[in-house]
């Protein structure tokens, strides 16, 4: 999929979070950076989304990283967000009050949940988060959520 750089919005951490234990963090190549999350939003209409991450690996979760995304464009890349290995919840509300949480797995800077977890507002003003594997060349539409999955394969 190729979206217009002027339909896009760029936020995020300005250091990721990390252990002071370099062993439980992920080694970023040299012009990488830390996980990153996506908020499409396909619907048309303007909406913010309320974004939070909690570290789950510990005996208390941690609130790690909170923001109000102001959805008005179609693609909002939220990056820099993890670098430590471990389980992430991930919880999205829109301001309708719509909330979904996902469980947010980082194991290298290769995986797909590095840069491929998406958090989709649907048309009927919901939301779904997944990991789409980039490698997968698939296709997302504007009705690709569950109760309209269409997915396109690309072979090309």
């Amino acid at each position: 999929m190729r979206i217009p750089y002027d339909w896009i919005t760029l936020v995020g951490a300005d250091d990721p979070y990390k252990s002071s234990d370099d062993g439980e963090n992920v080694t970023v190549s040299e012009h990488g950076s830390a996980a990153q999350l996506q908020v499409y939003n396909v619907t048309g209409d303007e909406y913010d989304v309320d974004l939070t991450v909690r570290f789950m690996d510990d005996s208390q979760p941690e609130e790690v990283y909170s923001e109000t995304v102001e959805n008005h464009l179609y693609l909002a890349v939220l990056s820099n967000l993890v670098q430590r290995r471990g389980t992430y919840e991930v919880e999205a509300e829109l301001e309708t009050g719509y909330t979904e949480t996902f469980e947010w797995e980082i194991t290298s800077d290769t995986a797909p949940s590095w840069a491929g977890t998406s958090i989709f507002i649907t048309p009927t003003e919901e939301l779904w988060i997944d990991t789409i594997d980039p490698e997968a060349n698939i296709e997302i539409t504007p009705t690709s959520y569950p109760g309209h999955v269409r997915t396109d394969h690309n072979t090309e």
